[in-house]
């Protein structure tokens, strides 16, 4: 066991306090530590236990906007994974049919101006509709009614964000 080696005047001082501690009357040494342990626990409810209970405090006014945030990302999950297990509809051999399906589906029928069936073919003319919601429904038209384009002209529009479109979509037999 090592033994730590303090300055001889460290431990003359340390000495000297002990024995004045020891001379002191018993109840003068009880009250004496009665207050040193209040003064700790003062320092330990100010500094520590009050900013505890302040952060506490604080969090749960924060959870229900949290808890909020963390079922709105849970449906999003689901909504996400639903898409990869999503059961393909019934296919239907009228390509009309199946082309307005999708459509209204997508709250896009009031943007179509025209719409062709040719057999398999389908002429559509959209109006003005977002970008994003374009690529969406090019997406579903492909993977829930097999609808390939064979020939698109997409047009800006001065509103942001906005398309003109005139697609043609082929599907096979």
């Amino acid at each position: 066991m090592t033994r730590i080696n303090l300055p001889p005047s460290f431990t003359t001082r340390l000495l000297e306090w002990r024995q004045h501690w020891q001379q002191r009357p018993r109840l003068e040494r009880w009250i004496i530590l009665v207050l040193a342990v209040l003064v700790a626990l003062t320092i330990f409810w100010l500094w520590i236990w009050q900013p505890a209970n302040r952060h506490l405090d604080q969090l749960n006014a924060q959870l229900p906007q949290a808890r909020a945030q963390l079922d709105a990302a849970r449906e999003q999950w689901r909504e996400g994974a639903g898409l990869t297990r999503q059961e393909q509809e019934v296919y239907t051999t009228d390509a009309r049919a199946a082309f307005t399906n999708i459509v209204e589906r997508f709250s896009a029928a009031s943007a179509m101006t025209a719409l062709e069936t040719r057999g398999q073919q389908v002429d559509c003319t959209i109006s003005a509709l977002p970008f994003v919601q374009l690529v969406s429904l090019l997406d579903a038209l492909q993977k829930d009614a097999r609808f390939y384009v064979i020939g698109a002209t997409i047009t800006p529009l001065k509103q942001g964000g906005m398309v003109r479109a005139e697609i043609v979509f082929a599907r096979p037999d």
